[in-house]
């Protein structure tokens, strides 16, 4: 395979910086700087080092990965339909990947992909309450009122009270309005729904930050491996939420 490629899987980085590792002469192959970005790697014969070390695939790959997901594609392995899905675009990724929670079909923003499925169950269980931040444009009649029944939360008609935190909101057009909204919870399409108990549609949603995970500028479409300090992180905010649930108790 390229070398880009299997710079990839090992989980030094995404291709495109791979590709700037290669350039910057940091990748050596059995005992060699690594010459051209078309160059072909054998798994199970060449030596590969990035930096002075050696990476395998399977070895150095991160448990934990940004992804920007762009609009139209699922959050799922695969579709009997054959839509697009999130997998399209992390062919890295093999399986035990999963995606840690959904962003719907229409949304795009920041999602966590990971093996590591102990921690995919406890980001996703309402327990963690680990804040999501979410850029949304809306259509229909905003009144001043909407703030605090957000806040308190909505009887959804799909079933469910929906609630969020009005962080910002701006006045785009008589019927147009941007809002900054924070989520604890984020039940399947809780956003789109609470504002559909309002009378407003949502045309455009993007996940911006989980917790201190930020979306930043990485590429729509494009995925980067967390750092080892982010990765420890998020575990020891886990822990911090799990204890404080059990205060609460």
């Amino acid at each position: 395979m390229r070398i880009n490629q299997y710079l990839a899987q090992c989980g030094v980085a995404s291709r495109r910086g791979a590709e700037k590792l290669i350039l910057a002469g940091e990748v050596v192959v059995n005992g060699e700087k690594a010459h051209s970005l078309s160059m072909q790697i054998e798994a199970s014969q060449d030596e590969v080092k990035v930096r002075g070390k050696l990476v395998k695939i399977g070895k150095n790959q991160s448990e934990t990965w940004a992804f920007h997901k762009p609009k139209d594609c699922l959050c799922t392995r695969s579709d009997p339909q054959g839509r697009k899905t999130i997998f399209d675009y992390l062919a890295h990724l093999p399986p035990p990947y999963q995606a840690v929670g959904r962003l719907d079909q229409d949304s795009e923003g920041l999602l966590l992909i990971t093996r590591n499925g102990h921690l995919a169950e406890k980001l996703m269980h309402p327990r963690g309450e680990i804040t999501k931040i979410y850029h949304v444009l809306a259509t229909g009649e905003w009144k001043d009122s909407f703030a605090d029944k957000l806040k308190t939360g909505v009887r959804m008609k799909e079933g469910g009270q929906g609630k969020a935190k009005v962080l910002e909101y701006e006045k785009l057009s008589a019927k147009k309005h941007r809002l900054l909204l924070e989520l604890k919870r984020g039940k399947k399409r809780e956003i789109r729904y609470s504002l559909a108990a309002l009378n407003l549609k949502v045309y455009e949603l993007r996940r911006l930050s989980i917790d201190f995970l930020k979306l930043g500028c990485l590429p729509l479409g494009k995925s980067r491996p967390l750092e080892e300090g982010e990765e420890k992180k998020l575990i020891n905010l886990l822990k911090k939420n799990k204890s404080s649930a059990k205060t609460k108790s």
